[in-house]
């Protein structure tokens, strides 16, 4: 038996931590059983990062020998090995303002990051930046 799971916007109403053990919990089901399959839907831009974590770690349980326990163990506390899939396994698309839908593309077995969540965040990081330094211009108030 098989599963193929459709969670849309598991993120809701949770905060970051939260969304990492729910990603984690549907990635551990997904690679439970071969031939599990796992659609999900989000505006989460943590989910997103959340699967380039996982593909990473997948990669780098491949490198990493058997006999290395403790390396093992050091990449297992930060992504559990079932929680680890191969970035074959997966396919990451967004949707355009005009409802286009495209795949986005995987340089270096990680996804590019030049999509729609990862350029909202720069353009808030950016102005956060800039709050910072109006702030920097300001007297001190000692």
């Amino acid at each position: 038996m098989r599963f193929i799971n459709i969670v849309e916007e598991p993120e809701q109403n949770l905060f970051p931590p939260a969304q990492d053990e729910v990603l984690n919990r549907l990635l551990e089901i997904v690679s439970g059983t071969p031939g599990n399959q796992l659609v999900l839907s989000t505006h989460s831009p943590y989910l997103v990062n959340d699967l380039v974590l996982s593909a990473k770690a997948a990669a780098l349980y491949h490198r990493i020998p058997a006999t290395d326990i403790l390396r093992l163990r050091k990449l297992g506390k930060i992504v559990p090995r079932t929680c680890a899939i191969d970035i074959a396994d997966m396919a990451l698309y967004e949707t355009g303002e005009d409802g286009s839908i495209s795949k986005i593309p995987v340089f270096h077995d990680t996804f590019d990051d030049n999509n729609a969540l990862n350029t909202a965040l720069g353009s808030w990081n950016r102005k956060f930046e800039n709050l910072l330094d109006i702030e920097d211009e300001l007297p001190n108030e000692n």
